[in-house]
């Protein structure tokens, strides 16, 4: 698509290190706290809290604000990372296409390797959907990825889950292709803007699955109201980020969890599986809607845990420690496709210190999260 007769070697004499976007270590910082919650019934082993076809409250909870919510938001952060690595690979890498495509093969490693421990969790697919639709879609002007991208997340809303992912990474490559990562740091009350649309919507839809609060959850109701709180959820971030004392506050509480993201992400499912297999040891109520009160609380004790572990460990180390082992499996065959360790370390550290989602990554100390 922006081949000419004879293509210019890649520029790694001086690789551009530009601001991070708080913003979107921020937004994945909030999306990585939700995920917790929504996946730990899962982890736990907890049954269906429903008494007398009545749903218990805790799960009512879940139901209503986590289940759902949070998956679109990564899921279109991915694309939007995936877009930014794509952008700047172009400019600096010999062969950006084959880039990507190590590095996804190494997120499949990943993934499959963390299903062990969370059947069903989000690496592996991301990696499948990246190569098949990601990939492949780089040859497209930017007008059809994000066409494209919005019939297919509207065609899979009614069903959510892992159908919503071709179509969210196709929004977010697309918007990323349009410089949306820069203009909404730049303008923020862009999000309240959008609020004024996605709040009524959303409240109307959320309607629809409380009028059948038992089955709405895994129906279509339950689904498209999900993706549209997550609109609204990320909207919410946005706008906030415009007020100058709440900035700081969000700055503070999500952005150390949001810039090792893929580390926090990975570690819960460790520690979720380790405590499920002490809970007879550790008396926790095996049924119940206290089993469900415990469990959240134990997913609360650990995203603590987690929060002072990453401010500690950024202060000595640029990057999460898992995304640090899959930056540098991931470029040492690449870099000798791309003109060397140099190029493609230009290009990790230009894209890590931009703040593009856990698609990227350097060569030897690049900045990376």
């Amino acid at each position: 698509m922006l081949e000419t007769a004879a293509p210019m070697a890649p520029d790694v004499t001086r690789p551009v290190r530009s601001p991070r976007l708080l913003w979107l270590d921020v937004l994945r910082g909030f999306a990585l706290c939700g995920i917790i919650f929504a996946n730990i019934p899962t982890m736990f082993w907890l049954q269906d809290a429903i008494v007398d076809g009545v749903v218990q409250p805790t799960r009512g909870v879940l139901d209503l604000w986590v289940q759902g919510r949070f998956f679109p938001i990564f899921s279109w952060l991915f694309g939007l990372g995936f877009g930014l690595m794509w952008r700047s690979a172009q400019r600096r890498a010999a062969n950006p296409r084959r880039a990507l495509a190590q590095r996804i093969g190494v997120l499949a490693i990943l993934g499959g390797a963390h299903q062990l421990l969370q059947p069903g969790e989000a690496l592996l697919p991301y990696a499948v959907v990246a190569l098949v639709v990601l990939l492949p879609s780089t040859w497209l002007p930017r007008w059809l990825l994000l066409a494209a991208g919005l019939v297919a997340t509207a065609v899979a809303a009614q069903y959510g889950d892992l159908v919503l992912i071709p179509g969210l990474f196709l929004v977010g490559f697309g918007a990323a292709q349009y410089g949306l990562p820069g203009f909404l740091e730049r303008r923020p009350w862009v999000g309240a803007v959008a609020l004024v649309g996605l709040v009524p919507a959303a409240w109307a839809s959320a309607q629809w699955q409380l009028a059948d609060p038992v089955s709405a959850r895994f129906g279509s109701a339950g689904a498209v109201t999900g993706l549209l709180m997550a609109a609204a959820y990320a909207a919410t971030i946005v706008a906030l980020l415009g007020v100058p004392g709440v900035r700081d506050a969000l700055r503070v509480v999500f952005q150390p969890l949001g810039r090792m993201a893929l580390t926090n992400y990975v570690t819960a499912s460790v520690l979720m599986f380790g405590l499920n297999l002490l809970r007879p040891v550790l008396g926790v109520p095996t049924e119940g809607e206290a089993f469900w009160q415990v469990a959240m609380a134990i997913a609360a004790g650990i995203l603590v845990v987690q929060w002072a572990c990453s401010v500690l460990w950024l202060r000595f180390h640029p990057q999460g420690a898992v995304a640090g082992v899959w930056r540098r499996r991931s470029w040492w065959v690449t870099g000798r496709g791309l003109g060397g360790c140099g190029a493609v370390a230009g290009v990790g550290r230009r894209l890590s210190s931009a703040g593009a989602a856990p698609v990227l990554g350097g060569c030897g100390a690049g900045r990376r999260r």
